[in-house]
């Protein structure tokens, strides 16, 4: 039986969060990540703004994936926002949890699935259920790594 490992993904749980629009939401991405010494403050936050505007990041049922590539970065990013109150884009039902993918340029094999992966299994009625029920960051973040466990034998191979 072969062994897999998860890549080394930072996961950031952040829960109860206010924002008014999008670019308040990408504001706040931006400053959880950032890092002055490889890219500039508005960086992240101007990346996820251009790949929202080419493609809607709402999934359905409330939730939204965004993702972005950014030149500079040492890990890939998966950030869970949890919005105390339904944040609405363009005519899409409100959201009221964010998911937000970045990976450095250029996007790996392994960053791509993990893409495919949680776009295909974020609305999932349990997980969803038991994410929304949690109610402490490190409850979330359990069953957030829970499920890309079961993505675990396709890192190595890209699918």
């Amino acid at each position: 039986m072969e062994t897999y490992l998860l890549p080394d993904i930072g996961l950031d749980v952040r829960l109860g969060l206010e924002f008014d629009t999008i670019a308040s939401l990408f504001d706040t991405v931006d400053r959880i990540v950032a890092d002055p010494r490889r890219y500039p403050a508005g960086h992240v936050a101007m990346r996820l703004q251009l790949r929202h505007e080419r493609q809607s990041m709402g999934l359905g049922q409330g939730v939204a994936l965004c993702n972005a590539e950014i030149r500079h970065l040492r890990r890939t990013r998966l950030l869970y926002l949890r919005l105390k109150q339904p944040l609405r884009l363009s005519s899409l039902e409100p959201i009221q949890d964010a998911f937000i993918l970045l990976a450095a340029y250029p996007v790996s094999p392994t960053d791509h699935a993990l893409l495919t992966f949680l776009r295909d299994n974020l609305l999932q009625r349990r997980f969803l259920q038991a994410l929304r029920a949690g109610e402490g960051s490190d409850t979330v973040r359990e069953l957030i790594l829970d499920l890309l466990t079961r993505l675990q034998p396709h890192w190595d191979r890209g699918t």
